[in-house]
């Protein structure tokens, strides 16, 4: 086995209210038919889920984005009161990385 260092990012708004927000502003990019080209099936959006959007994508996608870029850890920075147990339960269902705010 071979152990490699990861990736931290200690400034990323995976969660929280801000978040939020932009996929609620966005609500086309999560459809699942808006990018997909008829003649060209595996062309088109980058998880064929309704959660994962391009501009702003669903706690799946971040997970797997992540993970792919080579980070372990991601901590949401901006994280107030009111919205502490949205942004927990959002990061909580960010698969594969470790996750703080």
């Amino acid at each position: 086995m071979v152990v490699m260092a990861g990736g931290i990012d200690l400034h990323s708004h995976i969660g929280g209210g801000k978040t939020n927000l932009s996929r609620l502003l966005l609500p086309e990019d999560h459809r699942d038919d808006l990018r997909a080209v008829p003649d060209r099936p595996d062309e088109g959006r980058y998880m064929r889920l309704p959660s994962c959007g391009v501009c702003a994508p669903g706690t799946l996608a971040t997970g797997y984005r992540y993970a792919e870029m080579g980070y372990t850890a991601v901590f949401e920075p901006a994280m107030i009161a009111s919205n502490a147990r949205h942004a927990h339960l959002e990061m909580g269902d960010t698969p594969i990385i470790d996750h703080g705010a």
